[in-house]
């Protein structure tokens, strides 16, 4: 788990220290990462991660941060490009 935190700190570091330093955002909300439960079968993933992203989204609002940085580390639930 170690190499997967180091390499997840390096990566994130660089854009969450530039929307701390952004004149347009008011307050960053940074959610480490986004997990699921392994034991769920892969039909229910992205169902539970739109869940937990809905909410995180919703507390955001309600405590007014300007923006939201969270690593999806979800292989099921993440976009090839």
């Amino acid at each position: 788990m170690q190499p997967i935190v180091e390499l997840l700190q390096t990566a994130e570091e660089p854009v969450r220290d530039r929307l701390k330093a952004s004149s347009d955002v008011a307050g960053l909300m940074y959610n480490f990462c986004l997990f699921v439960d392994s034991r769920l079968p892969t039909s229910e993933h992205v169902s539970v991660c739109h869940f937990i992203e809905s909410n995180v989204l919703r507390v955001a609002q309600h405590e007014h941060y300007t923006a939201v940085l969270t690593n999806n580390t979800n292989p099921v639930t993440q976009v090839s490009l």
